[in-house]
């Protein structure tokens, strides 16, 4: 009587192992393109939490604005810079009085702060110059910046990122303060 091997021949073998070798490079496939994936969100998110930080305070600087100087009232031009003069925060309470002294200008020089939005290189600068000049990077990553007047009274503010070689582009229009003192006939 004949007895049956016990164990795997070589071919059983060969396949098992082939077959062990297959599944695993799949999970390891699968691994790796989760991480990339990931990566890739991780990185979105993180451009789109910036840029929205960024925009809102653009909108903030804007609104707190007496004068936008670029781009001026009236040109329809794209700037790679904003530039406006607001009143310095320090100075609010100077500036908000409780009762206005009878010689009082709320657009007084000495209240106000000039802020200066620029884009150098892949970083986007604001310079504020008041008594001292402070020169803050606010952004990095930046590929583009511009402002432009959509309308007399509104300004729009784009922002690009480059992100995994995809440029994505933000941006938000602001109506400037000055149109509740507008009236119409």
């Amino acid at each position: 009587m004949r007895r049956r091997p016990r164990g795997f021949n070589l071919v059983e073998a060969l396949l098992s192992f082939a077959l062990f070798l297959l599944v695993l490079s799949l999970i390891v496939q699968g691994v790796s393109q989760l991480s990339q994936v990931s990566k890739y969100f991780d990185a979105k998110s993180q451009v789109f939490a910036q840029a929205t930080s960024l925009l809102s305070r653009l909108c903030t600087d804007v609104r707190e604005a007496n004068v936008v100087s670029v781009p001026a009232a009236g040109d329809s031009n794209t700037y790679a810079m904003l530039d406006l003069k607001k009143v310095e925060p320090s100075k609010w309470a100077t500036y908000y009085p409780a009762t206005p002294p009878t010689p009082w200008d709320p657009r007084d020089p000495a209240l106000q702060e000039q802020v200066i939005y620029t884009l150098a290189g892949d970083q986007l600068q604001c310079q504020t110059l008041t008594s001292g000049s402070q020169l803050e990077t606010v952004a990095t990553g930046v590929q583009g910046f511009t402002v432009k007047r959509v309308r007399e009274l509104c300004i729009e503010t784009r922002i690009s990122f480059l992100v995994n070689q995809r440029l994505t582009v933000f941006s938000r229009q602001v109506w400037l303060p000055q149109m509740a003192e507008r009236t119409h006939p």
